[in-house]
């Protein structure tokens, strides 16, 4: 009877894809259509299957709707994607481009500051040999100065007060310039500055002595005559032995000896 015949039921089927079901379905429709014949409600003049394939294209129809409204959904979604991928893809050409500059700025930046670091380090070197240069002239210049005033004593005659202004560079200034080179030169003066000293010192004691040798009549005369004015004896008897000796002349040479001393 095909008025029993539900054709949704027969099309789901169809849908499910089992194993079978189009052959299950067409039987059904043959089945169906050989009893309304033979209950004389029908024969098979095609109305069955043509009532059943115009159900299968309105089911074909409702699904081509769903497709397209389902396509036409997902398609405006691939679109905006798409859209979104571009101007993604254009950011990220832009951040790419602004990198490679930053990462020019940033070498050239860090190529500065490495220069400025060695100039740095290069001043600071400077600086600390400058300081060192500061250290030894605050050592060097007192002793220097020390050694200057040894020569002038000496070119003075003053030998005593060079000798010990010698022995005490030598014994306690020597040590600090030793890290110096122009420490040795003075330490291999000062060996002969002390025999120039020495030699010196003899030679103006042995004219010294000569001196006295050759004026011991003048020398006892003025020690004499010395003596008489200090206790205020009359001086008057020795002037002819004083003028004979030459006293003034003694005298001076005396006072300039004293002063020597």
């Amino acid at each position: 009877n095909i008025s029993n015949l539900n054709f949704n039921l027969l099309l789901d089927e169809i849908e499910s894809g089992s194993s079978g079901s189009l052959a299950n379905v067409i039987r059904k429709l043959r089945e169906s259509e050989l009893a309304a014949f033979k209950a004389r409600m029908g024969g098979p003049t095609g109305e069955l299957l043509a009532s059943f394939i115009a159900s299968l294209d309105l089911r074909v129809s409702e699904h081509n709707a769903e497709i397209e409204k389902t396509c036409s959904h997902h398609y405006q979604s691939f679109v905006d994607s798409t859209r979104e991928l571009l101007d993604i893809q254009q950011n990220a050409e832009k951040l790419e481009r602004d990198l490679q500059a930053l990462n020019v700025e940033l070498e050239v930046t860090v190529n500065k500051f490495s220069e400025s670091c060695d100039k740095l380090a290069a001043c600071k070197l400077t600086l600390d040999h400058v300081n060192q240069c500061i250290e030894a002239i605050q050592i060097s210049l007192p002793i220097l100065e020390q050694y200057s005033r040894i020569e002038r004593s000496i070119a003075d005659g003053r030998y005593y007060h060079a000798l010990k202004n010698l022995e005490d560079l030598e014994h306690s200034q020597l040590d600090l310039i030793r890290p110096f080179a122009f420490s040795e030169i003075i330490i291999h003066r000062i060996p002969e500055t002390r025999r120039g000293i020495k030699n010196a010192s003899l030679g103006e004691l042995t004219d010294f002595l000569e001196y006295i040798r050759k004026n011991s009549l003048a020398l006892g005369a003025f020690a004499m005559r010395e003596a008489a004015q200090s206790s205020g004896i009359n001086t008057d008897a020795l002037d002819d032995t004083l003028a004979i000796s030459g006293y003034e002349e003694t005298r001076k040479e005396v006072n300039k000896l004293i002063r020597l001393g």
